[in-house]
């Protein structure tokens, strides 16, 4: 064991949804010094460790998906006004009369 530790406990964890496997490792100086009470609370950090690992990396999902479709959005806009823009022109080649009324 490195640095004087006498105990190791590994409690292994898996993110499915992100390909990624690793372990929650805690040493200790002592001999035996992890009883199930102690297990079961390390368990259930690693547990609690994948629920939050996988959040953060859902929020960084969440966040390329809001800014990807705000790119959209701004793109559709753009097209709609060059689309309102074009149509204001064809009206205004047919009837000169009202040139100019349609400007924004």
């Amino acid at each position: 064991m490195h640095h004087g530790a006498k105990s190791c406990i590994a409690i292994p964890f898996t993110l499915l949804d992100f390909d990624l496997t690793g372990a929650l490792c805690v040493y200790s100086e002592q001999v035996d010094a992890f009883d199930d009470r102690e297990i079961s609370l390390l368990k259930d950090l690693a547990s609690s460790l994948v629920y939050g690992l996988n959040a953060l990396r859902n929020l960084e999902v969440c966040i390329q998906t809001n800014d990807l479709l705000h790119k959209n959005v701004s793109e559709k806009h753009n097209l709609f006004l060059q689309t309102v823009t074009a149509f204001a022109a064809i009206v205004e080649v047919r009837d000169p009369y009202t040139w100019g009324h349609q400007k924004l």
